[in-house]
């Protein structure tokens, strides 16, 4: 899990460290006008995909990884082609890109994932949260195969 803050620019709060291996989430927020939403998804993309890189070349086997963005909207830098590639690999079943928008729905949020975002209001962040944590440990203690996770409820 890696934790990325985005603003005029992006900036990476928590390293990329294993689920199983975090004990607390920093909190922290946006600001400024321009949010660099896109270049946060390149870094976190491009640290995944490093990542399962360096653990299949050490012959580990590794789960599909997620990449989770909490977004109060569209970023100011939106692109077409980080929305594309990550679409491709969200469809292809390479990466899990799950969003969860905090505020008005927007269809352009939908163009990054073939999972449809989840727009929820701030009073249901404590039961994603523990949803996320459930859904984890589930795939965490899962054999191989396939892992059916219930729906989120909002």
């Amino acid at each position: 899990m890696v934790l990325i803050q985005t603003a005029d620019y992006c900036r990476v709060i928590s390293p990329l460290k294993r689920v199983e291996d975090i004990n607390s989430i920093p909190l922290f927020g946006a600001y400024g006008k321009d949010l660099a939403m896109a270049q946060g998804l390149e870094v976190a993309f491009n640290m995944l995909l490093t990542r399962v890189h360096q653990l299949k070349k050490k012959q580990v086997k590794v789960k599909r990884p997620w990449l989770i963005l909490f977004t109060d909207g569209l970023g100011s830098d939106y692109d077409k082609e980080t929305a594309k590639k990550l679409y491709r690999y969200s469809l292809e079943n390479k990466l899990i890109v799950f969003i969860v928008n905090i505020g008005k729905e927007t269809d352009d949020l939908a163009k990054f994932s073939s999972i449809a975002p989840l727009v929820i209001n701030i009073s249901k962040i404590e039961s994603i949260f523990t949803w996320f944590y459930n859904s984890f440990t589930e795939i965490i203690l899962a054999e191989d195969g396939i892992v059916i996770l219930k729906a989120p409820e909002i």
